[in-house]
């Protein structure tokens, strides 16, 4: 039995940690459950090919590097009318940049949290 906490496998679209950005050099580690089962996130996200194609499309859409740029995209992802997909832009923007996802959540808490949190 893994006592783990369990965290959706496709919280991190590319399979690494999701690292900081302050020069820290912290590291997150991946859950446990997700590593034993299927080797890590990339592993677990390629084991489906349209869950494979999907995270490669969302990380080729989140190209953002400044607060403004990433509520651009997202804004524009939340206008297709379904927040799963701002949910998944945001999971990848967290996966490549940690700091650059909290600025972003913090710039507008009312409409990202719920995006975020749900």
């Amino acid at each position: 039995e893994v006592k783990a906490e369990y965290r959706p496998p496709m919280s991190c679209s590319s399979g690494r940690a999701p690292t900081s950005t302050s020069g820290k050099g912290r590291s997150l580690s991946l859950p446990h459950a997700v590593q034993a089962i299927a080797g890590g996130f990339a592993q677990w996200n390629a084991r489906n090919q349209e869950t494979k194609a999907l995270w490669q499309q969302m990380d080729r859409t989140c190209t953002a590097t400044t607060v403004s740029d990433a509520l651009i995209q997202v804004r524009a992802i939340v206008s297709l009318g379904h927040l799963i997909w701002a949910y998944a832009y945001m999971r990848v923007l967290y996966d490549k940049n940690m700091e650059l996802y909290y600025a972003t959540l913090l710039a507008a808490p009312g409409e990202l949290l719920p995006v975020v949190y749900t």
